[in-house]
């Protein structure tokens, strides 16, 4: 149980604050890990935006949109800034915070996003969906070679 609880702690991490580099190493099997990620991915919401500077106390800066993606609908882009979720701010929200803030949020949700862009400010609905099975299926194969596989095995896999 120990080593899925860390299994599933790595997946939230890499989900919430995705990034190149990180060197860690997960103790729970391959099959823990992926059944961690299926039940993460089966809660967890998606918009489509990727954010910078989220939990450092510094402006929250969207850094990408995904394409097709209830966020893009909704009209946000890429250079935004992201002033506050849901009447709450995010350039001084903790971790614990987010996890309580995102709780609340269940697929097919209108959530309110405040942007700064051009120096104005504007609220957009996004209508948050369930997270898509394929990109959890990215971030697992992502996982699993960061945290699972020798850097040799990593790179042949790569090839």
């Amino acid at each position: 149980m120990k080593r899925l609880l860390v299994c599933l702690l790595a997946s939230i991490s890499l989900a919430v604050v995705a990034g190149e580099g990180h060197a860690y190493k997960c103790d729970a099997s391959m099959e823990e890990c992926a059944a961690a990620f299926k039940k993460w991915a089966e809660t967890e919401t998606y918009s489509g935006i990727y954010v910078e500077g989220l939990f450092s106390g510094e402006k929250v800066t969207i850094s990408e949109v995904a394409e097709g993606s209830p966020a893009a609908e909704a009209g946000v882009m890429a250079g935004d800034v992201l002033v506050a979720i849901n009447g709450h701010g995010v350039a001084a929200m903790t971790k614990d915070k987010w996890k309580e803030m995102k709780a609340e949020i269940q697929a097919g949700d209108a959530v309110w996003y405040k942007i700064a862009r051009n120096g104005e400010y504007e609220k957009l609905k996004v209508t948050v969906t369930a997270f898509p099975m394929d990109l959890a299926a990215q971030k697992l194969g992502y996982h699993l070679m960061k945290a699972h596989m020798s850097p040799d095995t990593a790179t042949a896999a790569n090839n």
